[in-house]
């Protein structure tokens, strides 16, 4: 409806000036990766005449960093702020992709300058939060985000902001209850956050049957006010909730139903993850031609496109192809480059997504090297999976059973007391998950021959 509007207004360019004629036929074309290339031949002239267009200049950065081209993405970022336009969008994504790549400082430095120069915002004081929180500094991150209600009271962002601190800390009971608040907001976008975090706690806790019901809710959500790019991504999600529940006829059905939706509104990224999960979905369904056949599909998509660099979701389904197969030398090749090819941007406003899936990677990896009997790098790929502060929300599952994975591997390295602590952390996080999860009745066992 936007792109609508757009070229709705693009038809009046007779009485509009050239400035303005080239900002909007770049924004007609800024909302689809496929076409990022006429959005930039728009742009760049608007940004010769004008080089001072903080619209240009930041949308202009989106597409890179989308495109993952980090060192242009910084370059207009940079550009933008130092014309000191006051354009939030601006600061804070120049901000996170700052922080995902372990630049902190500069981080902090590009959100302290904004609050120099601008009001308050809750969103630079959930960066700066977050920017401690990387480093383990959870009194200076809350100590930030405190500043906020005060400041914004009406701001539906700060709960967000609070709710998603107390998740990354592992403060699950709190960030729970702030979800449960937020679902009931009037504000659609709080209810996208809250969805997606509640979902991920679910999950975190071996709840998928409530995980399934959340995901059902935030489908209708989206499919009643036509937002096709949120119902995809909230489709592969349950494709992927009903994988777990060893469901995968309805994992592909999902998966079918969110690659129409993203095709609806050409979103490359939301079909590249519909097409990943309805191979996975067929692997489970044990028809390893499908899958396969469905992991080539996704790698010619990528190769066809002008994202080289998503080539790691289709490593990662050949990976677990090979997994399924037995091969877990050929998986461990897959994974490591999958891994190796990890997606450092930033998802700002800082987001619950399935698009991130570098912990289902790592843990993928220790798995196949546990299988390989090489236990020690199956430690550091859990530890790394376990470490991550950015990017670890979104397969909260995963997360938890890095734990069970590690009890696994401490027993085989002859360390008893290091695997009863982990095998215990396991099952405190799935205490109330669904019943019959074979992960839970293996680690008490486990646990019970390590008394």
């Amino acid at each position: 409806r936007r792109r609508e509007y757009l070229k709705k207004a693009i038809s009046y360019k007779s009485k509009l000036s050239a400035r303005e004629q080239h900002i909007i036929q770049g924004d007609i074309y800024f909302n689809s990766e496929k076409t990022y290339a006429e959005a930039i031949r728009f742009y760049k002239p608007a940004l010769k005449d004008y080089p001072d267009d903080t619209i240009s200049l930041h949308n202009t950065a989106v597409i890179y960093q989308n495109l993952e081209d980090w060192d242009n993405a910084f370059k207009y970022y940079a550009t933008s702020i130092a014309y000191e336009s006051g354009f939030i969008p601006s600061y804070t994504q120049y901000a996170e992709l700052l922080i995902n790549q372990d630049r902190i400082t500069e981080a902090r430095d590009v959100l302290n300058g904004y609050l120099a120069i601008w009001p308050e915002h809750p969103d630079i004081r959930l960066l700066l939060a977050f920017s401690y929180l990387t480093e383990g500094r959870y009194p200076s991150a809350q100590k930030e985000l405190d500043k906020a209600p005060a400041l914004f009271p009406d701001n539906f962002r700060v709960p967000v902001n609070q709710a998603m601190l107390f998740h990354y800390q592992g403060r699950l009971e709190e960030a729970e209850e702030e979800y449960g608040k937020l679902m009931n907001h009037s504000e659609p976008e709080a209810q996208y956050y809250a969805a997606n975090g509640a979902i991920d706690i679910d999950l975190r806790r071996g709840r998928y049957s409530q995980a399934e019901q959340t995901c059902g809710f935030a489908i209708n959500m989206a499919f009643r006010v036509g937002v096709k790019w949120a119902e995809s991504e909230w489709r592969a999600q349950l494709a992927y909730i009903h994988l777990r529940q060893r469901n995968p006829q309805q994992a592909l059905k999902e998966a079918d139903l969110a690659r129409a939706a993203a095709d609806e509104v050409e979103n490359y990224g939301k079909k590249r993850m519909a097409l990943q999960f309805k191979g996975l979905s067929l692997l489970e369904m044990e028809n390893p031609d499908g899958a396969q056949a469905a992991a080539d599909e996704l790698k010619s998509f990528i190769e066809e496109g002008i994202n080289p660099k998503k080539i790691r979701l289709f490593h990662f389904l050949q990976g677990r192809i090979e997994m399924a197969k037995g091969n877990w030398e050929g998986a461990v090749e897959c994974l490591e480059k999958a891994v190796q090819n990890r997606d450092l941007g930033g998802y700002y406003p800082v987001i619950i997504t399935n698009e991130v899936q570098h912990i289902w990677h790592l843990y993928s990896l220790a798995t196949s090297y546990f299988q390989l009997q090489d236990y020690a790098r199956a430690l550091v790929k859990c530890d790394e999976a376990l470490g991550l502060n950015f990017h670890k929300i979104g397969y909260g599952d995963v997360l938890s059973k890095c734990y069970y994975l590690k009890g696994q591997i401490f027993q085989k390295l002859g360390q008893p007391q290091n695997a009863a602590v982990s095998y215990k952390k396991f099952l405190e996080l799935w205490e109330n998950a669904d019943a019959g999860l074979h992960e839970i009745t293996d680690a008490q066992s486990q646990l019970a021959i390590l008394r």
